[in-house]
This record gives structure tokens, C-alpha cells and sequence, in this order.
């Protein structure tokens, strides 16, 4: 891959994510309501407001609070949310890494159970177990998440008590020290088993739900792709060769599947960053998810504009691996 390429993909990351933040800064004011009021409180004074919505810098125009935004964002200041009273930087520290951990374990548990599935659907076209692959996996994507996980909490917590319902971790279990910030690797890192599967059975429900609710996109398109590959010449002629059934199906038929597939799963992970609303509602889940909505709910413009930002940034990165991954699956890619 040439550097003009990437400096090329970089310059117009930058100008997306200008206009993801003009946009969003348009939106958040179009919002009924006056963010200095909801941080003064029901109770303040006229003057009290007033005094807050000058330091707030919400008297100035538009342009300039833009242009002040911007400036800050360059240095990483995201400013101070109004629900929490901390700097914005330090909500995104604590938040954050609860929803990555998700995405990461959701996604991994995705991409095995979906590629699997949609493989074996695919070398099965039209029996029995390629028919109860598909209205499983349509089954899941047709259950609303909340009732799912709601359904999950009363028979493997209160029912079998299995699993925990909600939180991250059990609240007389020390975190592991922090090493990557996600639970599961640095309780492993740090050999301390307790927070490590105390970690895991917390999540346990909510990947299932997450899964569940997206395994049917990702099972239907490796299916369809391993269906049309399979049928192509190359196949055959592996075949013919006495190449074991596994090696023409993993090596060439689904190596030669990988890139449409790769893409789904790139933008999937990028769903799961700011997508897992819901299920971290239901579970009491400490991500940023939670903490978007709370910050929409108080006219927190600060927060708003940081988790667009962050959600963004993510979007973009995963967009770029996915045109780099390109070139190592198919040599044959150029970019010019």
C-alpha cells in the first residue's frame, strides 16, 4: 500500500470527522431545552442561570462556540459534563472501556459462531440442518433485544442462578489492576482469577443478547458468499485433486469468501461501539452507551459532542484496517 494512499485516506478522515462535528454541534443546539438551566437545577435564579450560561460560553454565537470547540477538541479538551460535574475526558476513561470490552467479546463470539453456522448452511444447501441454521439465526435478529435479555436475566439468574444480572464485575470483587483497561484481559495478565471470571459471567448474557439479536446478517452473507464460491471452477479443481474436504472449504473456498465478509464484520464492531444501548440498559451496564443517553436526557452538549467524536474516530480506524486487511487477503488489490 502506498503512503499517498494512506495520507490520502487520513486527510479525508479529518474532513469527515469536520463535518460528523458540525453537524452534531448544529443538532445538539436545535435540542428544546437551555443546558445551562439543567445545570443550574429547577431552583436557581434568573441571574444564577445567566451567570452559568455566559461561563458556559452559550451567549456567544454559534460560530464562534464552534470555532472554540474545535480548539479545544485539537488539544483534547472535551470540556465538563454537565451530569457528572468531571471533565468529559474522565467520563470516556470510565465508560468507555466497558463498552469496547463488550464489542471486543461480542464480536469475537460473532464472527466464530456466524462463520461457522454460515459454513456449514452452505455445504448443506437445502437439508435439514442448512433450514434450522437460517430460522435460528432469523429467529434471534426478529427477537427485540430488551425482551430477550429480560427473558435471559429470569431464567439463568433468578430461575437457575447461573449468572449474574447486571454490572460488570461483583461488587466484593477487586477490578484487576489496570493494564488495558478491559477486565478479562488484565485479570488474566494479572493471574487474578477471581475478577477474571467474575468478569466473565457478567458478560455471559449480555454477548448472548448481542449476538443473538445480529447473528442472522452475518450467517446469511457467509453463506450466500461460500455458495458462490464453492461453485467456481478453482473448487473443483481442488477437488479433483484429493484435497480433504476441510481444505477446500476453509483454505480455498473460504479464504477466497473472507473480504465481503471481513467488511461486515468491520462495521459490525463499529455498530457495537455506539449500538449497545439497549442491552447496557437492561444489564446495568457501565458503557458508554448509558452514558449518551444520560447526557442527552440533561442537554450535556459536552458529552454529546465527545461520545459523536470518539464513536467516529472508531468508525474511521475500522474503515481503514479493512482496506488494509484487503491487500494481505487478495495481493491482487491495488490502490492507486
Amino acid at each position: 500500500m502506498s503512503w499517498r494512499f494512506l495520507i490520502a485516506r487520513a486527510l479525508w478522515a479529518v474532513v469527515v470527522l469536520l463535518g460528523i462535528t458540525a453537524m452534531t454541534f448544529c443538532l445538539t443546539r436545535l435540542i428544546p431545552g437551555d443546558p445551562a438551566r439543567a445545570a443550574a437545577g429547577p431552583e436557581a435564579s434568573e441571574q444564577a442561570v445567566e451567570t452559568l450560561r455566559k461561563a458556559m460560553g452559550l451567549d456567544r454565537p454559534l460560530a464562534t462556540q464552534y470555532l472554540s470547540y474545535l480548539r479545544d477538541l485539537a488539544s483534547f479538551n472535551f470540556g465538563l459534563s454537565i451530569q457528572t460535574q468531571r471533565p468529559v475526558s474522565e467520563d470516556l476513561d470510565v465508560y468507555f472501556p466497558a463498552t469496547a470490552e463488550l464489542a471486543v467479546v461480542s464480536i469475537l463470539v460473532y464472527t466464530v459462531s456466524s462463520t461457522a453456522l454460515g459454513v456449514l448452511a452452505a455445504i448443506n444447501p437445502g437439508r435439514p440442518v442448512d433450514y434450522m441454521i437460517r430460522t435460528f439465526a432469523l429467529v434471534g435478529v426478529g427477537l427485540p433485544s430488551f425482551w430477550l435479555g429480560m427473558l435471559l436475566q429470569l431464567a439463568f439468574y433468578r430461575h437457575l442462578g447461573w449468572l449474574p444480572a447486571t454490572g460488570r464485575i461483583d461488587p466484593f470483587v477487586a477490578p484487576p489492576a489496570r493494564i488495558t483497561t478491559l477486565y478479562l484481559v488484565d485479570g488474566a495478565a494479572t493471574a487474578n482469577w477471581p475478577a477474571f471470571w467474575s468478569a466473565a459471567q457478567h458478560l455471559a448474557l449480555p454477548v448472548v443478547v448481542t449476538v443473538l439479536s445480529r447473528l442472522g446478517v452475518g450467517v446469511k452473507l457467509t453463506r450466500t458468499i461460500m455458495l458462490e464460491v464453492l461453485g467456481e471452477d478453482y473448487i473443483r479443481t481442488a477437488r479433483s485433486k484429493g484435497l480433504s474436504g476441510l481444505v477446500v472449504i476453509y483454505r480455498h473456498g473460504l479464504k477466497n469468501a473472507l473480504i465481503p465478509i471481513i467488511t461486515t464484520l468491520a462495521m459490525q464492531f463499529s455498530a457495537l461501539l455506539g449500538g449497545t444501548v439497549i442491552v447496557e440498559v437492561v444489564f446495568a451496564w457501565p458503557g458508554i452507551g448509558r452514558y449518551a443517553v444520560g447526557s442527552i436526557k440533561t442537554l450535556d452538549f459536552p458529552a454529546i459532542m465527545s461520545v459523536t467524536v470518539v464513536l467516529a474516530v472508531a468508525f474511521l480506524v475500522m474503515s481503514l484496517l479493512v482496506d488494509i486487511l484487503y491487500l494481505w487477503l487478495d495481493p491482487r488489490i491495488k490502490y492507486a
